[in-house]
């Protein structure tokens, strides 16, 4: 079942969550644990994707 898509816009280069139907229909208490789930996994992605991206034998730089 599909709950939430993300919408990429070009423009603004940013991405917005919109909640379907099926996910409006839940009850609360289904949507808070679905909320949790998704972003659980969103971190995971986006901490392996940083790992990919910095590697440990990279060194990376910041300036101040």
């Amino acid at each position: 079942m599909k709950l939430i898509t993300l919408n990429y816009d070009s423009k603004t280069e940013q991405v917005k969550p919109k909640f379907l139907k099926s996910f409006n229909d839940l009850p609360d208490e289904i949507k808070m644990d679905c909320l949790i789930d998704a972003l659980y996994f969103l971190e995971n992605y986006k901490l392996d994707l940083h790992d990919k991206m910095y590697s440990e034998n990279e060194v990376v730089k910041c300036q101040l």
